[in-house]
């Protein structure tokens, strides 16, 4: 059942930047994408890429390089409408999730809303995302961590 593996690697993890792959099969997705773009492209490293999956807008999970990954940005209607006023990333191909999951490839992207520090305002998202018959949780920069992504947190094999 799990004879191709789900790998995630994390390429950069803090304010200096966020990105993590999650490949299947020789197909990726990127979640989020603050960091250079020749680390975000070494991490990809001869992968498919089919999404950019964005957690929230700050600049060190979505720089302007990012557009230059030539693949779908999923995000919200609130972190859309952000992008769109923000020099050098108004040209994205954007994509929109509403909260419900959503399939990219071989991967099927289940956002939950996190609270970021500084407030709602923010839209900030977690993914459970679903391969291979594995699931990854991605949660960052939570401010606390409400019961209902606790719950979603415990349905994941990875964390």
């Amino acid at each position: 059942m799990y004879n191709v593996p789900v790998i995630v690697r994390n390429l950069g993890s803090g304010s200096a930047g966020n990105a993590t792959v999650v490949s299947h099969d020789g197909r990726a997705i990127l979640i989020d994408a603050g960091l250079p773009l020749k680390r975000m492209r070494a991490g990809l490293d001869g992968l498919a890429l089919e999404a950019v999956l964005v957690t929230h807008c700050h600049g060190d999970h979505l720089k302007p390089v990012a557009r230059r990954l030539d693949a779908p940005f999923w995000m919200d209607a609130g972190n859309a409408r952000e992008v769109a006023r923000k020099p050098g990333l108004g040209d994205l191909e954007v994509r929109l999730f509403d909260g419900r999951p959503f399939r990219v490839g071989p991967f099927e992207g289940a956002p939950f809303p996190l609270p970021h520090p500084g407030g709602a305002r923010w839209h900030s998202y977690g993914f459970l995302v679903a391969c291979g018959g594995r699931r990854l949780a991605y949660a960052t920069d939570l401010g606390h961590v409400p019961a209902h992504a606790v719950d979603t947190l415990a349905e994941a094999d990875v964390l």
